[in-house]
């Protein structure tokens, strides 16, 4: 498997400047970058002079599962993101409406979405973790 090395950043506004030394996939080359992937999962680049090219020996298995639950954990944390974001707005109508009972109501559906969004992201950090942890083991090996 091809990973890219992190070897320098120069500027601090890039996305791997705190990844110096560290692995992070490697998706080919696209006009004069690498094409790559943040923790996030979003696609972005990094200058050919900042990295290098590595083939790395893996458990393709193992790494296709980590993967796996930082997908699943990040839709896990947009379908929180939802939830919060419409028991919000209905607690939000309800107390603008003056509706005491509603409001009551829509608040203990709120702190349920929050404390949902707190335990999704908690998990999304975690697999993020730990995917992080495996790619640096390999490259210790």
């Amino acid at each position: 498997m091809q990973m890219l090395k992190i070897i320098k950043c120069n500027d601090p506004m890039r996305w791997y400047a705190d990844k110096i030394g560290e692995l992070v996939p490697y998706l080919g080359d696209f006009m004069g970058e690498y094409k790559s992937r943040e923790d996030s999962g979003c696609t972005n680049f990094v200058q050919h002079g900042d990295a290098e090219v590595i083939v790395k020996e893996q458990d393709n298995e193992k790494l296709e599962q980590l993967e796996k639950r930082v997908a699943d954990t990040k839709a896990a944390c947009n379908a929180a993101d939802a939830a919060y974001d419409a028991a919000y707005y209905a607690y939000g109508a309800a107390y603008d409406a003056w509706d005491a009972y509603a409001a009551d109501a829509a608040y203990d559906a709120f702190s349920v979405a929050d404390a949902a969004w707190d335990a999704a992201y908690d998990a999304w950090d975690k697999a993020k973790d730990e995917l992080a942890e495996y790619l640096k083991e390999q490259d210790n090996d």
